[in-house]
């Protein structure tokens, strides 16, 4: 039956799958907290001794998570856009709209691995002896820990309990959700489009991938030498804002990911009218999955997830382009002074 008008509530629902709005509310979010954050002092560059030599090791892996972080937002709203207006996606498993977050975080922090490996690793100029024994939690604040296990935690339990109540289509893929009638008569079980293992094993794959790069690149930062004892202190400075960025982005990634996941599965939680055919008069049935009013509460809070995602990535790209426009004019003014 169709409708001439649109409810508000529809309009809502369509309003909060827009990921391109979350962006924009999390861009505001994120010029928020800057301008009432207070300014920290600028760091003090009158070191000699880690002057440019020390910060070339840095740059590239800063300047890495940043293009990394760029990369997440455009790459996700690019994706959106095209499966939603540009190809036509019905019948198409579009696995790859909760992996995608996921896939191209685990690349740039592949790449912060490898950076950390070369040129971010050089040998000591004089060793320094003895110290804590570091860790590939050693630089990384434990409210970001925290904060990733979480999220890392719900994005799994998600995914495999949505697989566990999928059902496969006549091809064998996992994408349906199916709902018994509640009737006396013969009568197929409904049937809906779901957040199906067709979707969640893709998504554990690239969440996989994101992980082990990103225990790689937390270990590399930690474990490498300093330069010289005198360095210790400004190194551990510079190892703490990458440890720090590379969790945000990681959970950043991963909240992406669950909320579109979270969206998909809500949109299984409607209550539906099924009207059943038969000799005698037509018979009418509201048909509610089980789990509709989680469903609907997790697509109501997916939003906020996706804003936070795009908040975190701002912030990060922000503070990384600030420190690394700090060290660059430090180093025109080592330049100019020498």
């Amino acid at each position: 039956m169709s409708r001439s008008t649109v409810t508000p509530v529809e309009v809502l629902d369509w309003a909060i799958a827009q990921p391109w709005l979350a962006l924009i509310f999390g861009a505001a979010v994120a010029i928020g907290i800057t301008i009432l954050r207070p300014s920290r002092p600028a760091r003090a560059d009158s070191d000699s001794s880690f002057e440019r030599r020390g910060r070339a090791r840095y740059a590239p892996e800063s300047r890495t998570i940043l293009w990394t972080a760029f990369a997440v937002v455009v790459i996700v709203i690019a994706e959106h856009f095209i499966r939603s207006y540009v190809v036509n996606m019905n019948g198409v498993i579009s696995w790859w709209r909760f992996a995608t977050p996921l896939f191209v975080a685990g690349l740039g922090i592949a790449a912060l691995v490898a950076f950390i490996s070369t040129t971010g690793s050089e040998h000591s100029e004089r060793p320094v002896l003895g110290g804590p024994r570091r860790t590939w939690l050693s630089f990384v604040p434990s409210a970001a820990t925290i904060g990733w296990s979480i999220v890392f935690l719900v994005l799994i339990a998600t995914t495999i309990i949505a697989g566990l109540l999928s059902s496969a289509d006549p091809q064998g893929r996992f994408v349906y959700l199916e709902i018994p009638i509640p009737n006396e008569l013969d009568v197929d079980p409904l049937r809906i489009w779901f957040f199906g293992w067709a979707y969640g094993t893709p998504t554990l794959i690239a969440l996989a991938m994101l992980s082990v790069f990103t225990a790689m690149a937390l270990h590399a930062n930690a474990v490498r030498p300093f330069l010289r004892p005198e360095t210790v202190v400004r190194e551990s400075i510079e190892r703490r804002q990458i440890a720090t960025s590379t969790v945000q982005l990681t959970t950043a990634a991963m909240l992406l990911s669950l909320g579109d996941a979270w969206q998909f599965i809500a949109s299984s939680g409607a209550s539906t009218r099924l009207d059943v055919l038969g000799d005698g008069p037509t018979q009418t049935y509201d048909v509610v999955w089980r789990g509709a009013e989680i469903a609907t509460a997790l697509g109501r809070i997916a939003p906020l997830l996706e804003i936070t995602a795009f908040t975190i990535l701002f912030l990060a790209m922000r503070q990384l382009r600030t420190a690394d426009a700090t060290d660059s004019a430090a180093e025109d003014l080592t330049v100019a002074t020498a």
